[in-house]
């Protein structure tokens, strides 16, 4: 809506998508993690800024059944960092919390998200995010709020899990049927069976068809124009 409204209601708009990373999702196929280590682990990655939810995530894994859960937070921190941490001791949770504050560079992605279980995205607001189709392209289901194109690219109760942004009770409901093995084997199909709606190759076919269609419209009202005109 905002973007018809800058650029005008008669502009043609095509509705994309981020693609997913292929040469990633090329090498990660498996369904169920990778190690020991993965099962159990949440992960929230990227730049931290508070309209990403960090501290909603905590709170809704202080509420886990799951005790053997284990989260993960890795990306740098703008500010703030201590409110963070100390908002994990003060839930009791700092035990089973573990933070990554700093910059991730391209070569290290990997090892975070192949030892995880899903990937978590509480935001609270969203536009687009690579996140969700960074997940993907690693198999993990994603559990996070129905914003933005989160909303758009998550399939509940097939690639992941949508809960209303903003809270905890639902987030924390989310995480644990999606930690559950049986379930979250059937996410991971999930997520390798809707990646090629993805793909560079979907994307452009996307485009050029919109780009067609245009051309075809737009040569419709020349001709309906010269024809009035006449």
């Amino acid at each position: 809506t905002r973007l018809r409204h800058l650029i005008g209601p008669r502009s043609g708009i095509i509705r994309g998508f981020h693609p997913i990373y292929e040469d990633i999702a090329a090498e990660n196929t498996e369904i169920t993690p990778k190690n020991e280590e993965a099962q159990n682990t949440i992960l929230f990655f990227g730049f931290i800024r508070h309209y990403k939810g960090l501290d909603i995530l905590l709170e809704a894994f202080a509420k886990l059944k799951n005790q053997r859960a284990k989260l993960k937070v890795v990306g740098e921190c703008w500010k703030n960092f201590g409110e963070y941490t100390q908002l994990a001791k003060s839930l009791g949770i700092a035990e089973r919390t573990t933070f990554i504050n700093e910059y991730v560079p391209n070569e290290e992605v990997g090892d975070y998200f192949q030892k995880a279980s899903l990937a978590a995205l509480p935001y609270r607001s969203a536009s687009g995010s690579g996140i969700c189709q960074m997940a993907f392209s690693y198999g993990l289901p994603v559990v996070g709020s129905a914003v933005g194109s989160i909303a758009e690219v998550v399939v509940h109760n097939q690639n992941g899990f949508l809960v209303q942004a903003e809270s905890p009770d639902a987030l924390a409901m989310a995480l644990d049927e999606a930690l559950k093995p049986s379930i979250n084997e059937r996410l991971r199909h999930g997520v390798l069976n809707i990646r090629d709606r993805y793909s560079w190759q979907a994307l452009a076919e996307t485009i050029v068809s919109s780009h067609q269609k245009s051309i075809q419209e737009t040569s419709s009202i020349i001709a309906l124009t010269s024809i009035e005109t006449n």
